[in-house]
This record gives structure tokens, C-alpha cells and sequence, in this order.
């Protein structure tokens, strides 16, 4: 007889789990979005995803799951407790060792200091403010999701300094979704 998985549209959270422990967190990223995408309020699910970003150092898109989980679940009563209590800890010593702050106040502060200043440069360059603002937001949601803490910190470093982000790696790879942005 054929599991019911064979027939599900979406991976199951074993199966993404066995695609992280391969260490193919790109892929396993994939599943939990088609996962979210059929389940969009299954606590488990953001709370997987939430985990699934940490092992990525991508800190504050793991807050914003685990945010979301907790807001859909308060307690996560369905999420084994040890699990939850690690990347609690996990998230808590980011911040506290210099790592991008992961509250969501400082994620909001930083989400608005870098939609500002993102749209002062349109600005300079004569293009539209509402415009630049709705791309700019966009884009700091695709950057929060796609890449890791040291990738961030590198990307603000080459837009402080002026210099053109472009030849980042990073943004090489986020691009096709920052593209996405300019629709």
C-alpha cells in the first residue's frame, strides 16, 4: 500500500527535516514555502521554517517565523518544547554576541532605517518616492530572507561605503527575486 504522503501536494515536515540534515537548506527552503503555501497557518510549519533559517544565520527572517508561530500557537504547544527552547537560545545569543539585533522593534528600526535611506538615494537620482519606497521595502524583505547575517553586514558595508553592491555574491544570488521587486 502507498503512503498518503506519495499523494500529498507538499513535502512533510519529516521530509524536510531529512532534506536539512543533507545539509540542502536551499531546497528545504522550497518545501517549507510549499508547505506555508497549503498551510499558511500551521504553527509547526513557521516554527520548522523558523529553525530552518537559523541553521542559515539568517536571524531575523528566523525571528520573523518564529514570531508568526507563536502569533498563530501561543506556546507552541505542538512544538517538542526542547526544540523550541534551543532556538530560543539560539536567536537570544545572536543578539547578544553583536550578531544583527532580532527583536522585532530592532527589525522594524532596521527595516525603516534601510527603506529611508534606500529611497534618499532614489530621491537623489530623480526617481519617484512612492515608487522607490514600495521597491526599497521590498527589497530589505527579500535581502532579510535570502541572505546570512555576515552576507547582510557585508552588503550594508558596500552601500555605506558607497561602493556598488552588485559584485556581492550575495546579491547575485537574490537577484532573480529582487528583480520581483521591480513589478
Amino acid at each position: 500500500m502507498l503512503s498518503t504522503s506519495v499523494f500529498a501536494a507538499e513535502p512533510t515536515i519529516h521530509e524536510v527535516y531529512l532534506v536539512v540534515e543533507a545539509g540542502k537548506f536551499a531546497e528545504a527552503e522550497t518545501m517549507m514555502n510549499q508547505v506555508l503555501q497549503a498551510h499558511p497557518s500551521s504553527a509547526t510549519a513557521h516554527f520548522v521554517l523558523a529553525e530552518l533559517l537559523a541553521k542559515q544565520d539568517k536571524f531575523l527572517a528566523s525571528q520573523q517565523a518564529l514570531n508568526k508561530a507563536e502569533e498563530l500557537a501561543p506556546g507552541l504547544s505542538k512544538v517538542d518544547p526542547q526544540a523550541l527552547a534551543k532556538l530560543k537560545r539560539l536567536l537570544a545569543s545572536a543578539t547578544d554576541h553583536g550578531n544583527r539585533d532580532v527583536g522585532l522593534s530592532s527589525a522594524q528600526s532596521q527595516r525603516k532605517q534601510f527603506v529611508n535611506g534606500c529611497v534618499s538615494r532614489a530621491i537623489q537620482r530623480n526617481e519617484d518616492a512612492a515608487s522607490a519606497a514600495s521597491f526599497c521595502s521590498c527589497s530589505f524583505d527579500v535581502l532579510a530572507n535570502e541572505l546570512s547575517h555576515a552576507e547582510f553586514m557585508e552588503f550594508e558595508r558596500t552601500i555605506a561605503d558607497q561602493r556598488n553592491p552588485e559584485v556581492l555574491p550575495a546579491i547575485a544570488r537574490a537577484r532573480p527575486k529582487l528583480e520581483q521587486c521591480k513589478k
